[in-house]
């Protein structure tokens, strides 16, 4: 191969070298913790915290004894899920049942769901929440790993649900101090193996 083909591989083989990004984020694996909080007048009325490792099967199942979403009892058909990017909940009961989640009135009210340890080697930058058999909208806030959902005033009718779809940002790998340096020389003796072809 010559000169001025080895220096042009090179410089595009750099190039694409400094804007390799990181791996996609995946939420399964992630060990997490799920609190389920009912708070009124910044008093906490209840709250019950869970930890799980996100895979393919369901993470918390409220229908079990001890039940982990803090309703009291076992029984209740309602479960929440973590799969790579989103979270779910579901309400498993008849098409004419519902589970809903008081509004308290007062200040520093909260009736939902906070979840932590989301860790996909990049930060949460949105949370879009859709529903199928639903009522009223959940209020969702984030940080960079970590979610909360405040499910206060919202329902589920039976097999129905809510999902909440979770999007992160992709940092690039940084720059290697000395890439401009080396495209530049790389560039340098392409010119110069130019100039001494031209000279032929």
């Amino acid at each position: 191969m010559s000169l001025s083909k080895t220096c042009a591989a090179s410089v595009i083989a750099l190039a694409c070298a400094s804007g390799a990004h990181a791996a996609t984020f995946d939420l399964t694996g992630d060990d997490i913790t799920m609190q389920r909080l009912v708070e009124v007048d910044g008093s906490v009325l209840s709250e019950v915290s869970t930890d799980a490792t996100v895979s393919g099967a369901v993470e918390f199942d409220c229908n079990i004894v001890p039940e982990p979403c803090g309703f009291g009892s076992g029984g209740v058909l309602f479960s929440v899920d973590l799969t790579a990017t989103q979270i779910i909940m579901a309400y498993d009961g008849a098409p004419n049942s519902s589970i809903g989640f008081s509004q308290f009135t007062g200040t520093d009210t909260f009736n939902g769901f906070n979840f932590t340890g989301l860790d996909f080697g990049m930060p949460i930058t949105g949370v879009a929440v859709t529903g199928t058999e639903t009522t009223g909208t959940p209020v969702v806030s984030f940080t960079a790993n970590s979610v909360s959902i405040d499910m206060s005033g919202s329902g589920i009718s039976g097999g129905g649900s809510f999902i909440f779809d979770i999007s992160g940002t992709v940092a690039p790998v940084p720059l290697p101090a000395a890439l401009p340096l080396a495209a530049g020389g790389l560039l340098a003796l392409f010119g110069l193996g130019y100039r001494r072809k031209q000279r032929a």
